[in-house]
């Protein structure tokens, strides 16, 4: 009797770890090295400014991107935090037109469609972290091979997956203090 609890138990366990790698974005590696993400409000690795968090003003900062794959149909642009776990997804804009190339002209297209964040919002909502803990926020665009027709968060990272030409990311850093 003591056994089969025990494999239940782990047979549970092992069904839950599953579950939750099916959820997380994966970092895919761009295929396409000169394909290009920087932003004129993040420095990569640095701390991102309060004026994109709900400290501030919670807007989305600039992003760019460039030299994008011939084949490119449409981008994605996912930001998350690697820190929280689960993953957290804070953002998410697709079918984003192959003739855009910053976040500001995104947001602008009537082409691009925000799907449902981690929080349950379709908007950019900025990092709030435990206090006393820095947390890692990906601001990654992804050249993809087609138009994503999903609508679910989960339906739409693995649409993502399955059809990137090449991706990069710019890495902000946030803490909150006491």
């Amino acid at each position: 009797m003591e056994f089969r609890i025990r494999t239940v138990n782990i047979f549970f366990i092992l069904i839950l770890i599953s579950s939750i790698k099916c959820i997380q974005v994966k970092k895919v590696h761009s295929s396409d090295p000169k394909f290009h993400v920087y932003s004129s409000d993040v420095e990569n690795e640095k701390r991102i400014p309060d004026k994109f968090t709900p400290q501030g003003e919670d807007v989305a900062p600039q992003i760019y991107w460039e030299n994008s794959p011939s084949e490119t149909v449409s981008f994605a642009f996912v930001n998350y935090d690697t820190d929280a776990s689960p993953l957290f997804t804070h953002y998410v804009l697709v079918n984003i037109p192959s003739n855009v190339n910053n976040l500001k002209d995104a947001l602008a297209n009537s082409s691009s469609e925000e799907i449902t964040n981690s929080w349950g919002f379709k908007h950019y909502m900025g990092p709030k972290p435990p206090v006393g803990k820095p947390h890692h926020y990906h601001y990654r665009v992804y050249a993809l091979s087609t138009l994503i027709r999903e609508t679910t968060l989960e339906k739409v990272q693995e649409e993502i997956e399955k059809n990137t030409l090449a991706s990069d990311e710019v890495i902000g850093i946030y803490e909150l203090f006491n």
